[in-house]
């Protein structure tokens, strides 16, 4: 059995048919049609036709309907959609140009060069049969004939068109499809007025339809084709399996009975089926397997005949087919020779084969071969031949060969149908060869001997080439020889070592003036060594002065040596440290002992030497590891004594050096300097500590700095409140002498006038100046009183700035009444009217005051409020 199917991968977008009208389905029909077809298919409103985005993911676009109303922004995208290398259908509808669908062909292949192409109109009447045809080469696109009846539009391609027919009735054309002439334009097939009647039977056009636009397309997936062939249905024989093979390398598989690989062995009978996918498509095939019984054959067991005797081999299964491999084709054969038989019996499909080995025995005799000799440790095996026959050894084994491993006679009885046989044979052992040339040897003098390698009946190869069993040797050295027999072969060595006594010298005697290593070298071949510190190696190292011996041993004697190392040091410094004394002194001076020889300062060259008075006295010393000088200053002072002087002032910045040196003394100064002088430059107190070993003594001055003085006053200024103006003078000295008279910082001025204050100090003077002239006189007036007697606020009154004299001051009430006026020098109202409070509110006053300055009159008007 063989299916293929055809499944396609691409997707199609089907544009919804009239929305306004239900009776009109051909968008769901094309989208099963499409989906039976393994199309990806979806339904779209018209309105998607404005949107760009959708195109890109459209393999082919299907417009279900011809009277659907196109923008010409979804004209311009369909435009683009086909030029990009995209599939359409697109329906027409009867009135030719007059709908949108028509009118966008007819755009379509003018824009792409694919005209001249022309509508010729509408056949008369309604109803028309149509038959589809065959104008594609590369496609199949003929259907059988249909009823499809049609009515639409006509058209005509031109001469040199590439808008071929697509469907014909009566030499019209009602269908079209267009082809792009190159691999990077579209397809793009019309057909007119697509409600066709018959629409159970109009699947076939649609199918037809979609296989046009899919195939050969650049810009998606081409159609994808699963075939799968398992082959025709097979009988196999009994226990003979089969191989199916799905094919299709790459693809994924699934059989029924659950493997997933692309071939399966089967050996049972069944039907079996396959899917093969491939993406999205899919390809399956079945196919039937018999099992057909086979045959039994049995010649029988291999067998033993005598000689002149024959055996009858009978294949059985009467009816058969028969070959033998003496070519012979009958169901029995008569073997009389020895060898082996076989026949294939076959009942048509199966086959089936057996054989058997026929020996012939004789009388003949046992022969186990001539006497032999193996190695020590090795086996041979005594075959006593005559298969099939029974065996008796004189070890009690049955078995037709044995295996021996020690010396001795062996027998056999061999026992058939047709005789009884008997041999023998005597097995001896050989050993190996052995080593033969005996210990490694020393000489304390010359030799002379013979190397004998033993091993009597081996061959000899010695490392001189010689192949004697013995060799004749004089000189120390290592020998060998090689010897081999029929059992092996071994190497055997000696070595012959020739020494004289031995000698030893550890050298001279030896002095040294630092830590040291000295290798002490005893080193003679062979020997052993015996050294006074225990050590028995060749040689040591000495690090410590002493006595060393060695005792050096060979097998031709004993030698012993021995070395004195001493170990000394440079004379070392002796003088001590420098010294001081307070008072008259007699001192030892001593070189030391590290030294044999002394020369001091004074030539004297004793050991020791007394002085008593102060210098520098030195001493050279000198041994057998060098000579240094030694030497040590003597210094003979008084307790120290230290005076800085007065105490001291400066005018400003300043420096100024201290000095306290005296002998042999150590310095502390306040400022933590320890140098016989300091350079200062900052006030204060400077206090010095100075010491040695005959006492302390301390001095102190006082520093004083004093800055250049100077003042500052306030600019010049105007007086103008009545309590005066104060002043404070800015200077870096406290003491003050004013023009006034006073000494503070600060003074308060009564009146206009020009005011000086001077500052000083032992440094110098300095003087600032002011003038105060007296401010223009006037008058204010507060905004509010509270006159309820708490002691703030309680009264009214004109407030004098500066020189003036007040003039007049009236109050009045809302109602203009007079309820104070200014008299005998009284200015503050108390809020009372005739001893009557007044009502809280808003009082006018009315102020003339004139200027003492300028002498000029003023007047000042204004409100108060009255609170309580």
């Amino acid at each position: 059995m063989f299916i293929e199917k055809v499944s396609f991968c691409q997707n199609v977008t089907i544009i919804e048919s009239q929305s306004y009208n239900a009776g009109h389905v051909m968008d769901i029909n094309w989208q099963t049609v499409a989906t039976g077809m393994g199309f990806t298919a979806t339904i779209n409103p018209q309105t998607t036709l404005d949107n760009n985005a959708f195109y890109a993911t459209t393999d082919i676009l299907i417009i279900s309907s011809g009277i659907i109303t196109l923008s010409a922004l979804a004209m311009t995208n369909i435009t683009g959609y086909i030029a990009q290398g995209g599939r359409a259908y697109i329906e027409g509808e009867y009135d030719c140009s007059a709908y949108n669908t028509n009118a966008l062909f007819e755009n379509l292949i003018a824009q792409f060069g694919g005209g001249p192409f022309n509508y010729l109109g509408t056949i008369p009447g309604t109803l028309v049969p149509m038959n589809v045809l065959g104008s594609l080469s590369t496609t199949n696109n003929a259907v059988s004939s249909l009823s499809y009846y049609w009515y639409g539009c006509r058209g005509l391609p031109g001469a040199c068109s590439i808008v071929e027919p697509f469907l014909e009735f009566g030499g019209d054309y009602f269908g079209f499809i267009y082809c792009a002439p190159n691999t990077n334009g579209g397809r793009v097939i019309q057909t007119t007025d697509q409600d066709w009647v018959n629409q159970n039977t109009s699947t076939q056009l649609m199918e037809n339809i979609l296989t046009n636009l899919a195939s050969n397309n650049y810009n998606c997936s081409s159609p994808i084709t699963v075939g799968v062939n398992l082959g025709p249905d097979i009988t196999i024989c009994n226990g003979q399996p089969t191989i199916l093979d799905a094919g299709n390398v790459g693809s994924s598989f699934l059989w029924n009975t659950g493997a997933t690989s692309q071939t399966i062995s089967i050996n049972t009978s069944g039907t079996f089926w396959v899917t093969v996918t491939n993406g999205t498509c899919l390809g399956t095939d079945t196919i039937t397997i018999s099992i057909q019984n086979t045959l039994a054959v049995n010649l029988g067991n291999d067998t033993i005949i005598c000689s002149g005797q024959s055996l009858l081999l009978d294949a059985g299964n009467p009816g058969q087919t028969y070959l033998w491999n003496t070519n012979a084709t009958t169901q029995t054969i008569v073997a009389g020779a020895s060898g082996i038989y076989w026949v294939t019996v076959g009942n048509g499909n199966c086959t089936v084969t057996d054989s058997i080995a026929i020996t012939i025995s004789t009388s003949g005799s046992v022969n186990l071969g001539n006497d032999t000799t193996v190695c020590n440790g090795q086996s041979v095996t005594l075959d006593a031949g005559n298969a099939g026959s029974t065996y008796l050894w004189s070890t009690n084994a049955t078995t037709q060969s044995i295996s021996v491993n020690a010396a001795g006679n062996y027998s056999v009885v061999v026992t058939n149908a047709c005789s009884i046989q008997n041999d023998n044979i005597t097995i001896s052992i050989a050993s190996s060869p052995v080593p033969a040339l005996g210990n490694d040897t020393t000489y304390c003098s010359n030799f002379n001997l013979q190397l004998n390698a033993a091993n009597s009946g081996a061959t000899y190869l010695w490392n001189n080439n010689t192949n004697q069993q013995t060799l004749n040797v004089n000189a120390a050295g290592t020998y060998w020889v090689i010897i081999s027999n029929n059992c092996g072969s071994i190497t055997d060595s000696i070595v012959f070592n020739q020494y004289a006594s031995p000698q030893v010298s550890l050298g001279n005697d030896t002095l040294y003036c630092s830590a040291f290593i000295q290798l002490l070298d005893a080193t003679n071949a062979g020997a052993s060594y015996s050294w006074s510190n225990t050590s028995n190696a060749a040689s040591i190292n000495a690090s410590t002065a002493g006595t060393y011996w060695v005792n050096v041993t060979n097998n031709c004697g004993t030698a012993t040596d021995t070395i004195n190392i001493a170990q000394s040091s440079p004379p070392v410094s002796a003088l001590g440290n420098d010294t001081l004394y307070c008072s008259n002194f007699a001192r030892l001076l001593d070189g030391g002992t590290s030294t044999t020889s002394y020369l001091w300062s004074d030539g004297t060259t004793d050991q020791t030497i007394t002085v008593n008075q102060a210098g520098t006295y030195w001493v050279q010393l000198n041994n057998n590891c060098g000579a240094i000088t030694d030497t040590i200053h003597i210094i003979q002072a008084s307790a120290p004594a230290v005076n800085l002087g007065n105490d001291t002032s400066f005018c400003g910045s300043f420096t100024t050096s201290f000095d306290a040196t005296c002998i042999a003394c150590n310095y502390l100064w306040s400022n933590n300097a320890v140098t016989p002088q300091v350079t200062i430059n900052t006030a204060g107190p400077l206090i010095v500590l100075v010491s040695n070993l005959c006492g302390v003594a301390t001095d102190t001055v006082s520093i004083t700095m004093h800055p250049f003085p100077y003042v500052t006053l306030p600019g010049d200024t105007e007086l103008c409140a009545p309590e005066g103006y104060f002043i404070v003078a800015y200077s870096n000295i406290n003491n003050f002498l004013w023009s006034t008279g006073d000494t503070t910082q600060s003074i308060n001025i009564p009146k206009a006038g020009t005011y000086w204050v001077d500052v000083s100090n032992p440094c110098g003077y300095d003087v600032d100046t002011i003038k105060i002239t007296e401010c223009p006189g006037e008058y204010i007036m507060p905004n509010a009183f509270s006159p309820n007697g708490d002691g703030v606020n309680d009264f009214l009154f004109p407030i004098r700035i500066g020189n003036a004299m007040l003039v007049q001051y009236d109050i009045y009430n809302r109602w203009g009444e007079k309820v104070f006026t200014y008299a005998d020098g009284d200015m503050n109202w108390d809020g009372k009217y005739y001893e009557t409070p007044c009502s809280i509110g808003v009082y006018a006053y009315v102020i003339r005051y004139k200027d003492n300055i300028t002498g000029k009159i003023f007047m000042l008007k204004g409100n108060a409020t009255l609170l309580r």
